[in-house]
């Protein structure tokens, strides 16, 4: 279902005039997105009507393009034109690769601290950009490749335990146990690998723990993730990989641009505070082809106190319900055990004044009269 909404761009204190567009409604929450600050999903699929096309159709903005830079906590968007005054370095355009709805570019080699990923010699890989993907996928040969370097990389230090504990979790990837948040701190930034992708142009793009990395502790444990998974045959980079970085979708021309730049004004520092490695992501945003780990979801311990409560209301509400059948079951058995009775008042005062026997008649199933008793009348009242 779709319906016009007036879109504005800038800050609450500069907004443009503003046009229409037609917006997605959304008919059902399954809650993949537990807690969140936005309230919706803005469609920027690779074809002639998602938003930003649309707006360029219109006259809204100047150019088919738009920006994605984010940062761990925040980001911005720019629309119509490309403003380079975050960037860090020149912008580095990559052409797309043929794709229905998807912003496809070729990706020719994966560099882990300098170590070359052998997969890539074997075959050619294409790379699904994708922001509304958390995490990052990549084909199952490539990501086992990964790990067993992670895990080497790891080993080679004289302390064996500085990367921290690594375990594979089924839904986030590797992600590594530590023994408190200072030993995070100090693995992730002085012992977590630094990655490069080289794209389709031989353009390095660098992603740093300080990137990748998210919280993933609780009260149970101290733990973070890589922000990558495995999947079958293919790579989506997800918002993750994005981080760091203004990604520039051309549209009209068909190339992806990318510049390393200060997504928000935090980025640059290197405190891991700021970072968001000592509270995570501000949401744990499931995404849209993550699976959803419902298991995990009901044994969150900020939560256990509504499901104590909730079970309890839910049992006494049972009770009461087995409480009401059973008084139904038993009103229903001593309705039925009386028996419908007719009978004539004229005919029971006629038999008052003769003294007459009188008989009762119960009505049968078939509305015939059937004889029940026979009695000496002395009094009914009516």
């Amino acid at each position: 279902m779709f319906v016009n909404k007036l879109i504005k761009f800038g800050d609450e204190n500069n907004l443009s005039e503003g046009h229409y567009a037609p917006i997605g409604c959304t008919t059902t929450e399954t809650h993949l997105f537990l807690t969140q600050r936005a309230d919706g999903i803005m469609g920027l699929a690779n074809n002639d009507y998602n938003f930003v096309s649309l707006m360029y159709k219109v006259g809204a903005i100047k150019e088919n393009i738009f920006g994605l830079c984010l940062a761990q906590i925040g980001g911005y968007f720019s629309i119509g034109e490309i403003n380079t005054t975050y960037h860090k370095e020149k912008i580095n355009y990559v052409k797309m690769e043929w794709s229905s709805i998807f912003y496809t570019i070729e990706m020719k080699n994966i560099f882990i601290n300098d170590i070359k990923i052998d997969s890539f010699t074997k075959k050619k890989y294409q790379i699904i950009i994708d922001s509304g993907t958390t995490i990052s996928y990549f084909p199952t040969e490539v990501f086992n490749e990964i790990v067993d370097k992670v895990k080497s990389i790891c080993n080679s230090y004289e302390n064996k335990n500085a990367c921290g504990k690594i375990e594979i979790d089924k839904d986030l990837g590797p992600c590594f146990i530590f023994e408190n948040k200072e030993h995070m701190k100090e693995g992730v930034l002085n012992y977590w690998p630094n990655f490069s992708f080289i794209l389709g142009n031989n353009y390095k793009f660098k992603w740093t723990p300080e990137q990748y990395v998210f919280n993933e502790s609780n009260k149970r444990r101290t733990r973070a993730c890589m922000g990558f998974n495995y999947q079958r045959g293919k790579f989506t980079m997800g918002s993750t990989w994005m981080i760091g970085h203004e990604i520039i979708f051309d549209v009209k021309n068909k190339k992806i641009g990318f510049a390393e730049a200060y997504c928000d004004k935090t980025y640059n520092n290197k405190s891991m505070d700021d970072m968001g490695i000592e509270h995570g992501y501000p949401e744990k945003n499931i995404s849209i082809i993550e699976k959803f780990n419902l298991i995990d979801f009901f044994i969150n311990e900020n939560l256990i106190g509504i499901y104590i409560v909730i079970t309890i209301i839910l049992f006494i509400v049972f009770v009461y319900l087995i409480i009401i059948l059973v008084k139904l079951s038993n009103y229903n058995a001593q309705e039925q055990s009386l028996i419908p009775i007719r009978y004539d008042v004229n005919d029971v005062q006629q038999n008052e004044k003769n003294n007459k026997e009188i008989s009762l008649v119960n009505l049968n199933s078939e509305g015939k009269e059937e004889d029940l008793i026979h009695s000496k009348y002395t009094k009914i009242s009516t």
